[in-house]
C-alpha cells in the first residue's frame, strides 16, 4: 500500500516537474522584458535628464525603445531607436570626428530651442548672411562670428574632432537596476506560469 502512495506520489511529483520545465523559458523571457521596459522607465526619468539639460521632453520617450525577449531569445534590451545625438559616445566617452572638414561647435551666444541649435542659428543657414564671417583666432582652426552692434559675437569654434566626456550613465545604472530587479521579477514570472500552466 505505501510502495503505491510512493509511486504515484512520484509520478505527480515528475508532472509537477515537467510542467515547471516548461515554463521556466517562458517565465525567463517575461522577467527579462519586465524588467528591460522598468529599465528604460529609468533612464528617461532619472538617467537621461540627470545628464543632460533637457529641452525637448519626448525626445528620451522617443529615442529608447524596448526589444522584447521571446521563449526562443531569451535576450531583452533597451536601445537608442533613433541614432541621434551621439548617446553612445556620451555613455563611454570619446573622439567626435566630422564626417567633412570640421564640427562647428556652439558657443553659448547660439540659441538653443527644443531640437538643439534652433534652425536660423545653423551654419548652413548663416552662410550667406554678409554680418557672419571666418576669423582664424589663435588656433589653426577657423572660428565663426557675427558682427553686431554691441561689437564681434563668437557663434562657433571650428574643430577637428573635440572629445566627449563619460557623463550619460547608461550602461551603469541599467546594470544596478538588472542586478536588483531581474531575481523578483524572474521569482514572479515563474510563481504566475506554473499557478496557470496546463
Amino acid at each position: 500500500m505505501a510502495i503505491g502512495g510512493i509511486t504515484s506520489n512520484a509520478r505527480a511529483f515528475g508532472q509537477h516537474l515537467a510542467r515547471v520545465r516548461r515554463q521556466v523559458p517562458f517565465a525567463a523571457a517575461q522577467a527579462l522584458t519586465t524588467t528591460a521596459f522598468s529599465g528604460r522607465r529609468r533612464v528617461v526619468e532619472r538617467t537621461y535628464p540627470q545628464a543632460f539639460e533637457v529641452r525637448n521632453k519626448g525626445f528620451a520617450r522617443r529615442a529608447f525603445r524596448v526589444k522584447k525577449a521571446r521563449k526562443t531569445d531569451l535576450v531583452a534590451a533597451v536601445f537608442d531607436d533613433l541614432g541621434r545625438a551621439n548617446l553612445l559616445l556620451h555613455a563611454r566617452g570619446g573622439v567626435k570626428r566630422p564626417r567633412g572638414g570640421s564640427l562647428a561647435v556652439p558657443s553659448k551666444n547660439v540659441r538653443r530651442g527644443t531640437r538643439g541649435v534652433v534652425k536660423g542659428q545653423r551654419p548652413e543657414a548663416l552662410r550667406g548672411n554678409p554680418k557672419v564671417f571666418k576669423k582664424r583666432l589663435r588656433k589653426p582652426e577657423p572660428a565663426l562670428w557675427q558682427e553686431t552692434r554691441r561689437g564681434l559675437k563668437l557663434l562657433y569654434t571650428m574643430e577637428r574632432a573635440v572629445r566627449l566626456r563619460r557623463r550619460f550613465r547608461f550602461e551603469e545604472d541599467l546594470t544596478r537596476l538588472v542586478r536588483a530587479e531581474l531575481p523578483i521579477n524572474y521569482r514572479r514570472a515563474l510563481a504566475h506560469a506554473i499557478r496557470t500552466a496546463r
